[in-house]
């Protein structure tokens, strides 16, 4: 006989995540780079100097556009500095069952979801929870449970 004990949700920290989007740190100056001994908190000993923002302006840009594109960067800039100060993190979420077949417990989850910012707002969190509990239900159906059971089992979440 095949159960369901339970259904929970798990977020993990993402060591090693992609903030790409927001640029990246290098040691030489380049055109629009940012010059982190100018903007507080830069040790020459164990960091970069240079921020480069992954979207700086561009040369064929009007003079207002690459006013507002610089700023975008310097928020870029002033969040990955946030992120290297530990004032927020990238996330991992699933959903996961505990089920157990012939006394044996086993986990079932849903595709891990990725780079999640940990101070989402609640709305957001809570619909990345919906999506990864119906990618849950889905492999659940899968595995011959019905309808009942897996309520049964969700119903227990809040509890």
């Amino acid at each position: 006989m095949i159960t369901i004990e339970k259904i929970s949700f798990k977020s993990e920290v993402d060591t090693y995540p992609d903030l790409s989007w927001l640029g990246e740190y290098g040691k030489q100056p380049r055109k629009w780079a940012v010059d982190r001994k100018y903007h507080g908190g830069y040790n020459p000993n164990r960091e970069y100097r240079y921020f480069y923002p992954a979207w700086p302006p561009t040369d064929d840009m009007a003079r207002e556009k690459k006013v507002q594109q610089w700023k975008d960067c310097m928020r870029n800039f002033d969040r990955m500095e946030a992120y290297n100060q530990g004032q927020w993190c990238m996330l991992t979420v699933n959903a996961v069952a505990e089920i157990v077949v012939n006394g044996t417990i086993q986990n079932i989850h849903s595709g891990y979801l990725g780079g999640i910012e940990s101070d989402s707002d609640q709305d957001y969190m809570e619909t990345i929870a919906a999506e990864q509990l119906d990618e849950l239900r889905v492999q659940l159906k899968e595995l011959g449970f019905t309808d009942e059971q897996i309520q049964k089992a969700e119903e227990e979440i809040d509890a």
